[in-house]
């Protein structure tokens, strides 16, 4: 059985958490530094082995945050928790009870996650004796579903943490290909064996107040050119970055170039420039300028979403991109390997399905499990039907970034869909979903009364008007009484009583003639799919 699942590693500063990433993935991914808060965003280290697939959370250390700074890291740590199938809690071994551990423990009450009792750095202690009474506080205060006692550092009893992990784990899927050793791209980890060194080479102040971001980054024939700036908070930092002659400045950059060809595995060319920006750490423009945003720590992990496919593309050789229409709006789901015969997932891509998926990522988001829901693939062997519930797709798609009620939208839709699958009397619900659309775009017709006079008798439809006028106001183009009366009963129908609806082929002419106008003149929308529909069905 296969095994999946993500761990959050949460403590104070300075307990070892990245060094216990590091030794996990047997590979360097997160920095280390003696001085505290060296982690400063929650990203992920990702352990496979053959019968599992462990996403460890490294997380900034939990502290009394004195800038906006410190804020964001220590909420950012303390968001994973709810979202993880087991949170690792780290302490020191050399330390007494500490009290601020305690109110951590605290923050941890009513969460239903697992967690461990992680005591790290065993290999510098001798008094086990004080070890065991300050652990039996803490197994006092909360109840920890195991306590365990590592050297992060020398791999200590790590592998046979790794064991126990496992076990809490359940059967699951692998959420990243083989090979991704983490969740974020490879200029992140630049940036952060960049600020490593700054880490190392200097002292006081200086590295609290250091942020390192990428100004470029190209891959030449033959080496990698990376520009980087590092931004501290006052010229007399800026004095200590550069060095005399430069010589800081050279130092960290060689050092850096070091882990960075590294992780590449090619040859550097780097390049480092220091500007101040005063204050930095307590200005959120510059918070969120950097990537310190206040972030829900689920969207980094797992989401769920059903919806129906509206329109598929492919991405590169084997895979595909989904633009899947859910009650939150349009999302694009890439799915690896999704066009492989082996692929348990080559018919859950299939325009018009109705899917549930979970993912990771923000904008692109990364399919890691899927179920088809309602399979409609039955529509696809009558080709008018499918072209008809193209067009519709199409429409759905153009508008799905506007404001409006997409829950209702996808509601109303799929339950059109059904209506398409079980009659052939099903061009009037279409149409009844494209009359819906310009309600939730605000942009309806005025059905009732005359525009010009009020009058509620022997009225016409107008298009470019958007509404009715009565005999005594009849505008050069308008539509008769009987077309509107006919939309009218298509506005107002109840989809949730009937399954048919009696339209006569001529006045379905008339009102596919009368919604393609309004689109096209209120919204400058008009169908693609539609002139495909057209040469179908002849109108």
């Amino acid at each position: 059985m296969f095994k999946s699942g993500f761990v959050s590693i949460i403590g104070e500063p300075n307990v070892g958490k990245s060094t216990f990433l590091n030794q996990v993935l047997k590979q360097k991914v997160a920095i280390v530094s003696s001085k505290p808060q060296t982690t400063r965003n929650v990203f992920s280290g990702i352990y496979n082995d053959d019968d599992s697939q462990i996403i460890f959370i490294d997380t900034p250390g939990i502290h009394q945050a004195k800038t906006k700074l410190g804020e964001y890291m220590s909420s950012a740590a303390l968001s994973t928790v709810k979202s993880v199938d087991l949170v690792v809690f780290m302490i020191n071994a050399y330390d007494d009870v500490l009290e601020y551990n305690l109110k951590i423990m605290e923050k941890l009450n009513g969460i239903k996650t697992p967690v461990f009792l992680i005591i790290n750095k065993l290999d510098t202690i001798t008094d086990y004796d004080r070890l065991n009474n300050a652990i039996e506080v803490y197994k006092q205060a909360y109840p920890f579903k195991g306590v365990f006692g590592i050297s992060a550092l020398k791999g200590d009893n790590v592998d046979l943490l790794l064991l126990d992990i496992k076990k809490e784990l359940q059967e699951g899927p692998k959420y990243y290909p083989d090979g991704e050793i983490s969740d974020r791209p490879e200029t992140f980890l630049i940036q952060e064996f960049i600020r490593e060194k700054i880490l190392e080479f200097t002292h006081e102040e200086v590295p609290h107040s250091v942020m390192v971001y990428l100004e470029s980054y190209k891959n030449k024939r033959n080496i990698i050119e990376i520009l980087a700036t590092i931004v501290v908070e006052r010229k007399s930092q800026k004095g200590i970055i550069i060095g005399k002659n430069g010589s800081m400045l050279k130092r960290i950059g060689s050092s850096a170039r070091n882990d960075i060809e590294a992780l590449l595995s090619g040859k550097v060319y780097l390049e480092l420039f220091c500007k101040v920006e005063e204050n930095w750490r307590n200005r959120e423009y510059y918070l969120k300028s950097y990537g310190y945003k206040d972030i829900e720590w689920r969207s980094m992990i797992l989401q769920e979403y059903q919806g129906i496919i509206l329109k598929k593309i492919s991405y590169k050789e084997s895979s595909e991109i989904i633009y899947l229409y859910t009650k939150e709006g349009l999302i694009s789901v890439l799915i690896h390997g999704s066009k492989k015969i082996k692929s348990p997932f080559l018919n859950l891509t299939k325009v018009l399905n109705y899917v549930k998926v979970i993912t990771t990522g923000k904008d692109l988001k990364t399919l890691k499990d899927g179920e088809i829901i309602i399979n409609y693939s039955s529509i696809h062997e009558s080709l008018e039907k499918y072209t008809y519930l193209l067009m519709v797709s199409e429409l759905v798609y153009y508008f799905s970034t506007h404001e409006h009620d997409h829950e209702k939208l996808l509601s109303f839709l799929v339950k059109v869909i059904e209506k398409v699958k079980i009659t052939d009397e099903y061009i009037p619900f279409i149409n009844m979903l494209e009359l819906k659309l310009l309600y939730l775009l605000g942009v309806n017709p005025i059905f009732n009364k005359c525009l010009t006079c009020g009058s509620e008798v022997n009225l016409v439809f107008s298009v470019q008007d958007g509404g009715v006028f009565c005999n005594s106001h009849i505008p050069s183009n308008y539509y008769d009484n009987n077309v509107l009366n006919t939309i009218k009963m298509l506005y107002y129908f109840d989809i949730n009583i009937n399954n048919k609806i009696e339209v006569e082929t001529e006045m379905l002419k008339k009102i596919r003639r009368l919604i393609d106008e309004y689109y096209e003149y209120h919204l400058n929308y008009f169908s693609k799919t539609r002139k495909m529909l057209k040469g179908l069905i002849g109108y």
